[in-house]
């Protein structure tokens, strides 16, 4: 029985052992059935991905194909553009060359154009020049030519001559201001006019302030007389007159105040013009006043002939007299350059003063005996004892000599570019400094002394004192000269006949009368 329990303990041991190992088996058998199926199923997978591998190559391969495709016609069209680009470059270049070898032609075109335009012109300034010129000529021309007729009695040609004189002048850009030019619009207007005024020499001559057109004049007869013009006649009042004075210098300042030094040794000084406000100054009575110099309203120096007397006209008469100074030299001249007093002695200086005790002497920069002095920040001029006067300009470093009188310079002014001179030889002449050569213009010419001048507060007149006693005006003005000239020939309609103007002004020029259209031939 055991035996059998162990058998039969060893029988179910056995069985269990290959029960098992039956389950294990069968459990094996299902693992590689199972692996089996994965197999197939990776193998099929693998095959599908293999076939999809394929298609892909297959894929990639046609797109690699169509890539290279792709790039052979990129290329070729790369290949094509850069054909076209090169023609269009050569057409651009070949089109710049066009464009530059147009435009080099256009230049030349333009610079032979400007070139033959610029010869023209030349030409044209040339013949406009030669014109000019010619007809500037001819204003002289005719102008010495109304001078002569003037000298032979022929009045209304002188009067043609001078008018056409200035036409030409004028119409052509030159000036006015030359003898043969001016002198002939001055003589046939007939522009000067004279009136005896004074017993005694005029020894000054001024006027009135701007605003106030009335005329001075002091002789050494001892009278001052003031006058104003009105239609054509010279009214004259008596400002003083005592024949005990001897006037030798007279000014009026931009107020009105008039100052006159008297040789006996007096200073007149009025206020305005009224005869009633006449002052009387002892001063330098033994050294024989001859000039003035006006420091401001207060204060007047009265030149000698040896010495210098500043006079305070806020002080009484009798203690006016400031301060003194002898000088240790004759005067022989006085001037003043800018804004002080310059004296000129025998001995060939000059001497400005600064004040009574600062006196600046210098040596005279021109030949001979200074007699009168004139200047301005652009010109200085000496007037001479034998007549001759030095004229320095702007611009130069040496005088130059201007001869035109034949004695002594009794007095010089400087208008701008305009000299006036008077002389002992009866003549006032007019220079334009501006002219390259500067000749005298003759405003007046008489037997006598011309002692001063002056011009009128417009610069459109000159007023002229001589040892006779007379006032003489002169008009400056050439424009006004032609005026007066143009209403005389209107009044009398004459002008130059075709003969006259072929004559004076030559064939070659077209008849064209100024005055009366059809000269005045057909006018009568």
């Amino acid at each position: 029985m055991a035996a059998l329990v162990l058998l039969s303990i060893a029988g179910m041991g056995g069985w269990y052992w290959e029960h098992r190992h039956v389950a294990h088996l069968e459990a094996h058998v299902a693992e590689l059935q199972q692996n089996e199926m994965r197999s197939m199923i990776d193998k099929s997978v693998s095959d599908q991905l293999g076939v999809i591998a394929s298609q892909q190559r297959d894929l990639a391969e046609e797109q690699r194909a169509e890539a290279q495709n792709e790039k052979l016609r990129a290329d070729e069209a790369f290949l094509q553009s850069e054909a076209e680009r090169r023609k269009a470059e050569e057409a651009e270049r070949q089109a710049r060359t066009e464009k530059e070898k147009a435009d080099s032609e256009r230049l030349k075109a333009d610079e032979a154009r400007r070139s033959a335009e610029a010869s023209e012109q030349r030409a044209k300034d040339e013949r406009n020049k030669a014109d000019t010129l010619r007809y500037q000529t001819l204003g002289r021309s005719l102008g010495s030519a109304s001078r002569q007729a003037l000298a032979a009695h022929q009045d209304d040609m002188a009067l043609l001559l001078a008018y056409y004189s200035y036409h030409y002048t004028t119409q052509n850009g030159g000036t006015v201001y030359l003898p043969e030019v001016f002198q002939s619009l001055l003589n046939a207007s007939n522009s000067r006019h004279s009136w005896l005024r004074h017993r005694g020499q005029i020894r000054g001559i001024d006027f009135m302030p701007v605003g106030d057109d009335r005329l001075l004049t002091a002789c050494d007869f001892g009278s001052i007389l003031i006058h104003q013009k009105k239609n054509g006649q010279l009214k004259t009042d008596t400002l003083f007159s005592n024949s005990n004075f001897d006037f030798r210098y007279l000014f009026a300042d931009r107020k009105g105040t008039i100052y006159a030094a008297s040789r006996s040794g007096h200073l007149l000084v009025n206020r305005g013009g009224d005869p009633k406000r006449n002052r009387i100054i002892p001063v330098l009575q033994k050294d024989h006043p001859m000039a003035l110099w006006v420091l401001d309203e207060r204060r007047v120096i009265v030149v000698g002939e040896h010495a210098l007397a500043e006079v305070d006209l806020s002080l009484s008469d009798d203690k006016a007299v400031a301060d003194q100074v002898e000088l240790g030299f004759s005067v022989t001249a006085q001037s003043h350059d800018g804004e002080h007093l310059l004296l000129f002695d025998d001995r060939h200086r000059e001497h400005l003063v600064m004040g009574l005790h600062d006196i600046r002497t210098a040596d005279v920069k021109v030949p001979g005996r200074v007699t009168a002095f004139g200047s301005t920040k652009k010109t200085r001029a000496y007037g001479m004892a034998d007549g001759s006067i030095y004229v320095l300009t702007e611009g130069s470093s040496e005088y130059k000599q201007l001869l035109g009188h034949e004695s002594r310079i009794s007095k010089l002014k400087i208008n701008e570019q305009q000299l006036f001179t008077a002389s002992y030889d009866g003549k006032v002449n007019f220079w334009y400094v501006n002219n390259g050569k500067i000749e005298p213009m003759e405003m007046l010419s008489q037997n006598c002394w011309i002692l001063d001048f002056t011009t009128s507060n417009d610069r459109q007149c000159m007023w002229i004192a001589d040892r006779n006693g007379y006032v003489t005006e002169a008009l400056l003005d050439a424009a006004q000269m032609k005026d007066i000239i143009e209403v005389e020939l209107k009044r009398k309609q004459i002008d130059l006949t075709q003969e006259d103007w072929e004559y004076y002004i030559g064939k070659d020029t077209p008849y064209q009368p100024l005055i009366v259209k059809k000269g005045k031939e057909d006018s009568q």
